[in-house]
C-alpha cells in the first residue's frame, strides 16, 4: 500500500520525465478518476492510502506511453461541460472554447 501524496510524487516526476508539463496535475487527475474523487479530496487526504494503486499505474502506464489523457481518463471538459470521450472521438480543445 502507498499513500497518495507518495503515489503523486512518483506519478508527478515519471510523467515530467516524459515532456508532460502539468505533471502534477496530471497525476492528481489520474489519481482522482482511480479513486471516483474530485481533486479537491486528493489534496486534503494526501496521507490516505490509494486502494487501487494497480489501477492508477495502468492508467499511468498508458498516459506514459503517450496516450492524451482525455483517452485514459475517457472524459475531457468542455466550455464547463464534461464530455465522454474515446480514441474514435476528436478531443476538444482549449483553443475551441476561445471560439465558442
Amino acid at each position: 500500500m502507498i499513500a497518495i501524496e507518495a503515489w503523486l510524487a512518483t506519478a508527478s516526476e515519471a510523467l515530467a520525465d516524459c515532456g508532460v508539463e502539468a505533471s502534477r496535475l496530471e497525476a492528481a487527475m489520474i489519481c482522482a478518476e482511480t479513486l471516483g474523487v474530485d481533486r479537491s479530496w486528493i489534496l486534503a487526504h494526501g496521507n490516505d492510502t490509494l486502494t487501487s494503486a494497480d489501477t492508477a499505474a495502468d492508467l499511468l502506464r498508458r498516459r506514459l506511453s503517450g496516450e492524451p489523457l482525455a483517452y485514459v481518463l475517457g472524459w475531457r471538459e468542455f466550455y464547463c461541460r464534461r464530455f465522454h470521450v474515446s480514441t474514435g472521438v476528436l478531443i476538444p480543445r482549449h483553443e475551441t472554447e476561445d471560439v465558442v
